[in-house]
């Protein structure tokens, strides 16, 4: 870790339009990758706190499979219900690598 960024996985682990859950740091992150870039969030649903990895992601929509809540992996804003977000963290991909950074407490 340096600067605060913590080394997660290889970049080759995450194929663009995929996602999948990873602890960092004891705390559960989903690592998102598009076309544009790799994005984190926690990976908590803000409804019942279920794990959001185990959703379905549709290009940049991922659907929490326990109760459909939607969310733009873009922005973590909800789709439905409006008004909630997801916790958003820093990523980034250094060399060939997918770092992590969380914000300072």
């Amino acid at each position: 870790m340096s600067d605060g960024w913590h080394d997660v996985c290889d970049e080759a682990d995450l194929w663009e339009g995929d996602m999948m859950g990873v602890q960092v740091a004891g705390k559960p992150v989903l690592l998102v990758r598009d076309a544009e870039a790799v994005r984190a969030f926690r990976d908590v649903c803000p409804h019942q706190e279920n794990p959001l990895h185990t959703g379905v992601l549709d290009e940049e929509i991922l659907v929490c499979e326990f109760h459909n809540w939607m969310f733009d992996t873009t922005t973590g804003e909800a789709i439905n219900p409006v008004g909630e977000c997801l916790t958003a963290y820093e990523a980034r991909v250094s060399g060939d690598r997918i770092e992590v950074r969380f914000p300072a407490t």
